[in-house]
């Protein structure tokens, strides 16, 4: 039914400061009826081990709860790094960006219209409070659950925010001294991260009638 998370000192930080900005978004798409894909946290906790030792974590909502999920994708919009090698069964691993572009030469995910223009109006809304928020690197995690021929769509790791250590990463990332084929890095400025995150969301799921 949930998700138990550890969260480093800098995650926790992020949150401390953005969280009740976030309680507020999620309880007015409550109050209103509006739809939202972030996957709501529930809670920010830390557990005491012996006389010393802390750990921090979040429990979230583990949005493939009552579902029978055979595959899993976690996307970024990006291509670089995101691909896992795949055996005779993808249940239970978690696809990337590359393999779902390699799975979807012969089977595309493919929705309705109507349920991809809501959707596309949702990741609008939900990814500008993101972008507003200075915080990227999200994923967006679709199951699918083939007996329901349904996709289950959320938002999830949204709790870090554009912060130095982040924006170091994304300059030495871009000056391709770590590799990368000269693919655009995954770490990018929040504002940037969510218009390819869009972009790429509307290019990954087909609409089909």
């Amino acid at each position: 039914r949930f998700i138990v998370k550890e969260l480093s000192r800098l995650e926790k930080q992020s949150f401390l400061e953005s969280g009740p900005t976030f309680l507020r978004y999620w309880g007015t798409a409550q109050a209103t009826g509006t739809s939202t894909s972030l996957a709501k946290i529930l809670g920010v906790y830390q557990a005491t081990i012996g006389k010393s030792e802390t750990i921090d974590f979040l429990i979230m909502e583990n949005i493939f709860y009552g579902c029978d999920i055979h595959r899993i994708y976690d996307l970024k919009g990006s291509e670089r790094d995101r691909y896992v090698a795949q055996g005779a069964s993808t249940r239970g691993t978690v696809l990337l960006d590359q393999n779902l572009k390699e799975i979807s030469l012969n089977n595309p995910l493919s929705i309705t219209p109507a349920s991809f223009e809501h959707l596309k109006g949702v990741l609008q809304e939900d990814t500008e409070f993101l972008a507003n928020q200075d915080v990227m690197d999200y994923s967006l995690l679709i199951g699918v659950d083939k007996n329901r021929r349904q996709l289950v769509i959320g938002v999830i790791d949204f709790i870090r925010q554009f912060t130095l250590d982040k924006a170091l990463e994304m300059y030495v990332k871009k000056s391709g001294l770590l590799g990368g084929g000269g693919k655009e890095p995954t770490i990018i400025s929040p504002k940037q991260y969510a218009n390819r995150f869009r972009l790429a969301m509307a290019k990954w799921l087909v609409s089909v009638p």
